[in-house]
């Protein structure tokens, strides 16, 4: 592991330096996938997921760069997987951090990162994608759906039945 992460490290300042950028990253981000596998070894029940699988706690630079990971089982929850990546990260950048993660991280583990590494961890909220919202009807005119079905007159937007042709 030690040695695959001074050859990535050396890799990846070389590629910040190219898109001249300082050599170590000050900003990180943590994040995890859930994985499903059906090899034996380390896989537990993912609860949100309903699945038997692995979890993959990824760390990148703000340009992508991996800069830390650890597989576990998805039984293991998301602030006790931090756990095991911030420390792999210590090993390739001991230097200060801000590291951006999702909400799934408990204050336990933000706070654990700070007095141990030194890393400040800022939870970011996901943007509000999935919210729909009504809007206030602005009349009754059919001008909505003949603009979908493309006509006014089409049959499926008329009044009067449609006789169908003959096969």
């Amino acid at each position: 592991m030690h040695a695959v992460a001074v050859s990535g490290g050396s890799l990846r300042r070389r590629v910040r330096v190219n898109a001249a950028r300082n050599p170590d990253p000050s900003l990180a981000i943590i994040d995890s996938q859930s994985v499903k596998t059906v090899q034996k070894g380390q896989r537990g029940y993912d609860s949100g997921k309903k699945t038997k699988s692995r979890k993959r706690h990824t760390t990148v630079d703000a340009m992508g760069n991996l800069l830390a990971v650890t597989v576990h089982s998805a039984g293991i929850s998301e602030s006790r997987g931090a756990h095991l990546v911030l420390i792999r990260l210590f090993l390739v950048l001991p230097n200060r951090l801000k590291i951006l993660v999702d909400g799934g991280y408990k204050q336990g583990v933000i706070d654990w990162s700070k007095a141990v590494f030194g890393y400040l961890l800022e939870v970011v909220k996901r943007p509000e994608l999935h919210l729909f919202k009504v809007l206030p009807n602005a009349g009754s005119s059919n001008a909505p759906s003949a603009g979908l079905t493309g006509s006014a007159a089409c049959p499926r937007t008329m009044n009067t039945p449609q006789r169908l042709p003959k096969p």
